[in-house]
């Protein structure tokens, strides 16, 4: 069989969706003289082989006894029919499929007339038929410099000078105790707290300049390589590392003056970094975007540029998922309720989760040009003249209200963390049949915010936010921010 180029005649090959297409022409050939359509061995082995790869991704299939393959049913929430008030209590969602229709339809069309009515007044927005796309925007003006910064530079720089990162890490450590975190998770031991700090502060500057130990261990100081490694292996933990980062972010919250500062930010902007490393590192992936070997940190960044979550991905993971997973388990005192992030960190089925999760999802994306808005209701031709070159077919609600109460258990999957976000979203890639994954899910609706407000894009033009179903590629969703519409791709079908 080995060397067999077909199959035997009397072989019953199992036919599967991934033979069609361009594979057609490939995996059949013609091979005897009469004309009989042959199925290529090799050729179909790979084709299946494939099929298996997509469908295990979305958990099409699945391995018995595995945890990160697993049946997906075993990822909702088992009790989730005997807690079902108290479920959609804390994701303060209405029971009720229909009044939760009838709140998105309200939002979406107040949303789509506000926006009508704005269009002749936005210089900085056209919408007109083009082949281009009809959407387009004219880029933003940068903002003047404020007139004190300078000065208040200048006195920072003549008053302190350039300060060294060490000093300043110790002085955030004796400000907010933080240290005090590392005995908490990792438990005490043999050394004073006054040793303990005084190493932990090296191998912290250590990791985070990416100086490394050996480097700073050469450093004017009694304490040796080997010393400082016990420690690191001992003490500085994934989670004692977490729980000091907290701590200082949610002292710094607590320090900030609101004369200075104004009130506390709501919103954070995520992005990854590629880290270069070593070859020999276990963890290190080429990565294709970045054209290099490294790992990728997701950084969770609020307003007035403190890091808030920041955590460890692969180079192939979902940075949707990433998103997810760090505005909802920052573990610090702010309270997220919008995410600003990059083409890469939006999905579609990602603005309907998020909406579920009670925080919003507003993504830069790259084609804004491409998008599509989608009429609240059918038969109304005429409602929105202004925007009828980016205007596509009516939203098709009794999606939504057909699948409201499983995309809830998948909300409660996540909030909960009977699963990885990235195991609940792997089943709504474009590849999964299942019927939640081509309903309509969710409408976002961000509210306007001080700093987004300037005359020449008013505050009062809001985010608005529409997913609907695509049959068989995910739920497709259009939406329109005051810097643009957001969509991936223009609807097709």
């Amino acid at each position: 069989m080995g060397n067999t180029t077909y199959y035997p005649l009397g072989e019953t090959v199992p036919v599967h969706k991934a033979m069609g297409g361009d594979w057609a022409e490939v995996v059949h050939r013609a091979a005897d003289k009469r004309g009989r359509r042959r199925v290529v061995r090799m050729v179909y082995e790979v084709v299946a082989f494939h099929a298996l790869r997509d469908q295990l991704k979305c958990k099409e299939i699945w391995v018995v006894g595995a945890d990160k393959w697993r049946n997906p049913d075993e990822d909702l929430p088992q009790d989730f029919e005997a807690r079902r008030v108290e479920n959609y209590r804390e994701l303060r969602k209405p029971l009720d499929a229909a009044v939760f229709v009838d709140e998105l339809r309200e939002q979406m069309t107040a949303e789509l007339t506000l926006l009508n009515d704005r269009m002749p007044k936005l210089s900085w927005l056209d919408i007109a038929e083009r082949k281009s796309g009809a959407i387009r925007l004219t880029a933003a003006e940068a903002q003047p410099e404020p007139r004190n910064l300078r000065r208040i530079k200048g006195e920072v720089q003549r008053r302190w000078g350039i300060v060294p990162l060490v000093d300043m890490l110790k002085e955030a450590v004796l400000g907010t105790g933080c240290l005090d975190a590392v005995t908490s998770v990792s438990g005490g031991g043999s050394l004073s707290p006054e040793m303990l700090a005084e190493r932990l502060l090296l191998v912290i500057y250590a990791y985070g300049t990416n100086t490394g130990i050996k480097a700073v261990a050469s450093g004017v100081h009694d304490h040796t390589e080997d010393e400082l490694r016990y420690v690191r292996r001992r003490y500085l933990s994934t989670e004692a590392a977490r729980a000091i980062a907290v701590q200082i972010a949610n002292a710094t919250f607590a320090a900030r003056s609101t004369e200075v500062w104004g009130q506390g930010s709501t919103a954070v902007a995520s992005d990854s970094t590629h880290v270069r490393a070593y070859d020999q590192n276990l963890f290190t992936e080429w990565h294709s975007r970045y054209g290099g070997r490294g790992v990728l940190i997701y950084w969770h960044v609020e307003k007035k540029s403190l890091a808030i979550h920041s955590q460890l991905i692969n180079c192939t993971a979902s940075e949707v998922a990433a998103m997810i997973e760090g505005a909802m388990r920052h573990g610090t005192t702010m309270d997220v309720e919008a995410n600003y992030t990059d083409s890469h960190g939006q999905l579609e089925i990602g603005f309907g989760i998020t909406r579920l999760l009670n925080f919003d999802l507003l993504p830069r994306i790259k084609r804004i040009n491409k998008v599509k808005l989608y009429r609240p209701v059918a038969g109304e031709p005429d409602a929105y003249p202004q925007l009828t070159p980016a205007l596509t077919r009516p939203i098709r609600w009794e999606l939504i209200a057909q699948q409201y109460d499983q995309m809830i258990k998948y909300a409660m999957a996540i909030r909960t963390r009977t699963a990885s976000t990235e195991a609940i979203l792997r089943r709504f890639t474009r590849n999964a049949s299942h019927p939640s994954t081509s309903s309509s899910t969710t409408h976002t609706l961000a509210e306007p915010t001080d700093t987004d407000a300037s005359p020449a894009r008013p505050s009062g033009c809001r985010t608005v936010t529409v997913l609907r179903a695509k049959s068989g590629h995910g739920s497709c969703y259009e939406t329109w921010r005051r810097q643009g519409c957001l969509s991936p791709r223009p609807p097709t079908g």
